[in-house]
């Protein structure tokens, strides 16, 4: 369970668009904190983009070098995840298939946003904001 939620997490929280139709559990944003790979309690934006690449070869299912619907986690139906939409969002080409590349240099539009103050570190206030925004939303 942890793995899905960090699947979904990674996925999820690094969408753009596509998160604002996408329920990420509340959860995933506690799941964040492995970004934090210096332990200080920050995350920076840094720390987001190099865990997300590290996270690359994870979530690569198929072993093929790219990320497409096959690789979908099958826990994600059971989460709501709109796969097809996080795929776009990540998909700077439109071949349906995100590389390693697309997917490490992808914008991270929700981490702007849980980025109250712009100044690319989320606090753990920050995550906790985030994560009650969406629970008060009726999202899980």
């Amino acid at each position: 369970m942890r793995a899905v939620l960090m699947v979904i997490c990674v996925w999820g929280f690094a969408a753009g668009p596509a998160l604002a139709q996408t329920p990420v559990p509340a959860e995933a944003y506690d799941r964040l904190r492995q970004a934090d790979t210096n332990r200080d309690g920050f995350i920076t934006r840094q720390e987001f983009t190099q865990y997300r690449a590290e996270q690359f070869s994870r979530l690569d299912r198929t072993g093929d070098g790219a990320l497409t619907a096959a690789d979908r986690p099958p826990a994600a139906f059971r989460f709501g995840v709109d796969h097809a939409a996080l795929m776009d969002s990540f998909d700077a080409n439109g071949d349906e298939r995100v590389t390693r590349s697309e997917f490490a240099s992808a914008p991270t539009p929700a981490f702007d946003a849980a980025d109250r103050n712009g100044d690319h570190v989320l606090t753990q206030a920050e995550l906790q904001t985030a994560r009650d925004a969406r629970r008060a939303a009726g999202r899980p």
